[in-house]
């Protein structure tokens, strides 16, 4: 058993049964793994770009915490007393992770739900790679007689300092007298995450009672991206309140107009990415966005408290009326007529990582009448492209049940040429499907690489499992090699949001900005044209 396969081992067979473990039980496994994202590991000195990493990934009370519980829905923490309906716990998420925790300041305990194994791993390793540092850093103060400021250069502390903000003298303290964090995993068999993903789904469903769709009835593309893209796309919002966005964060785009230019940032891109901006700053902008989006058919379902993933339902003969709709789509007035008499939706996810992936795509196949698409668009790190590039695979190995899987994806360069002027987009790539962030190391990467595998992320091999159910009349095998051309459209895409063949960039040590716009939105893009076409052919 390698070293990664062995840390796996060792978290869930420390957790099962419900036992406390602490942190620190895991160190020896994380530091033999030599992961990728942790290149310092066993170094004295603190590794500032795992540091940063995983500060980014966890809520800011583990900062004050002293134990962690995982759990997969309200009923779970109930029947070992913990009522999480109560006032005394206050809901909060990290700031790069879209996972619901809260926590009790009476007993220092986080408690995260989680939808998935790989939830659980995810955070193990995140939280192994915090404590891991924050001993080092302790250790330095101890021995060296240093201050914190010591112990980095002046840039990093400084971007330490950005990134923690007010939690600073939080940070400080613990350094001072670390904790071993005391962990626990309610329940976690197969079962309780099923129960805890079906009623995301019902939550989901209900949506049929107050507005005029419903997705037991009516054909729905599938697709899973994130939050902005496809609904900016679609609604235009942005676009339409341009002169607003540029006057409100004129000393942003001054600061960054040659870059723009330089890498081609389109107007319509720009426009959505500003509206971030604006719509945390000035509450009305953000109350106006989400009345024009549901004026033209587009409904946000807010996460279901148990499952932070984000629903977005799209009714495409609404959308296809709004004279804002991307111009990028060139969508004519024969295709507009015949959408029009479209009865399909569209259902957009905001990207789930590894197992969660498959539950998700199982229970909307299982309760919708038809799936007529499939659409995956990530980000991901790729061995032998740039930040911000497009990349398409043709073949995934999932490294959760080590099935290799030829796919007949629908995309090619010429889905996403027209919408990018400076990327790449790099064809006929190998994926690997990973099992979390920090269970790579340069050894497992180079093996990769010499593989021909030049995309690594975490939901394909997962998706693509469930295709296989979708299209074969058994459970997704094991150790198998399968080939995937279904009858309905199937299409995977990523933007290169990482690169760990070069050193010092990867999301830790620098975080990603407008950097994957035209990565991003072109694939949105793409996406949308070609259901769009798929559906104007159904609608004749």
């Amino acid at each position: 058993m390698d070293h990664i396969e062995n840390y796996i081992q060792k978290i869930h067979s420390a957790l099962r049964g419900g036992s406390t473990v602490r942190i620190s039980s895991f160190v020896d496994e994380h530091a033999a793994v030599l992961p990728v994202l942790h290149p310092h590991v066993r170094a004295k000195k603190a590794d500032i770009s795992a540091l940063i990493y995983s500060i980014l990934r966890l809520p800011s009370e583990i900062l004050l915490a002293r134990s962690v519980i995982m759990g997969q829905s309200d009923r779970v923490f109930e029947q070992v007393g913990i009522q999480m309906a109560s006032k005394q716990w206050l809901t909060t998420k990290a700031i790069a992770r879209e996972r619901q925790c809260a926590y009790n300041k009476r007993t220092s305990t986080i408690a995260v739900f989680v939808a998935s194994i790989s939830d659980v791993e995810d955070l193990i390793t995140i939280l192994t790679a915090f404590y891991i540092e924050v001993q080092k850093l302790h250790q330095q103060l101890q021995e060296d007689g240093i201050t914190l400021a010591d112990c980095f250069s002046p840039e990093d502390y400084s971007k330490l300092q950005e990134v923690l903000s007010n939690q600073w003298k939080r940070f400080e303290t613990l350094v001072a007298a670390p904790i071993d964090y005391e962990l626990k995993l309610l329940a976690g068999s197969s079962v309780d995450y099923s129960k805890t993903v079906q009623q995301w789904w019902i939550h989901i469903a209900s949506s049929r009672k107050e507005y005029p769709f419903d997705v037991y009835k009516q054909p729905v593309y599938f697709v899973s991206s994130n939050s902005h893209s496809l609904i900016n796309t679609l609604s235009g919002f942005p676009l339409k309140n341009a002169k607003m966005l540029f006057a409100d964060n004129a000393e942003f785009l001054e600061k960054n107009a040659e870059a723009f230019a330089q890498e081609h940032v389109p107007k319509e891109n720009i426009c959505s990415y500003l509206s971030r901006f604006t719509q945390r700053r000035n509450p009305q902008f953000m109350k106006d966005k989400l009345q024009y989006e549901k004026k033209q058919g587009l409904i946000r379902l807010k996460p279901y408290h148990h499952i932070d993933i984000e629903a977005q339902i799209f009714s495409i003969r609404d959308v296809i009326t709004n004279k804002w709709l991307d111009p990028r789509l060139k969508i004519n007035e024969r295709m507009r007529k015949q959408l029009i008499r479209s009865n399909a939706l569209i259902v957009n996810i905001a990207y789930p990582l590894g197992m969660g992936a498959y539950s998700i795509l199982r229970e909307v196949s299982e309760n919708v009448p038809e799936v007529r698409g499939v659409y995956i668009m990530g980000k991901c790190a790729s061995l032998n492209a740039s930040i911000g590039d497009i990349t398409i695979p043709h073949y995934v190995r999932d490294l959760h049940t080590k099935n290799q899987m030829f796919v007949n994806n629908i995309f090619s360069s010429d889905t996403f040429a027209p919408y990018v002027e400076k990327n790449s987009v790099l064809t006929n790539q190998k994926a690997v499907s990973v099992r979390g962030t920090f269970l790579q190391n340069e050894h497992s990467l180079q093996q990769d690489y010499k593989d021909g595998y030049t995309i690594v992320e975490m939901e394909a091999g997962p998706y693509l499992n469930r295709v296989y159910e979708m299209i074969y009349p058994e459970r997704y095998p094991t150790h198998s090699t399968v080939v995937l051309d279904p009858d309905f459209r199937l299409g995977l895409a990523y933007y290169v949001s990482d690169t760990p063949h070069k050193k010092g960039l990867n999301l830790g040590a620098k975080r990603l900005t407008w950097e994957g716009l035209n990565g991003t939105y072109a694939i949105s893009l793409g996406i949308l044209r070609d259901i769009f076409s798929t559906e104007a052919g159904q609608s004749r």
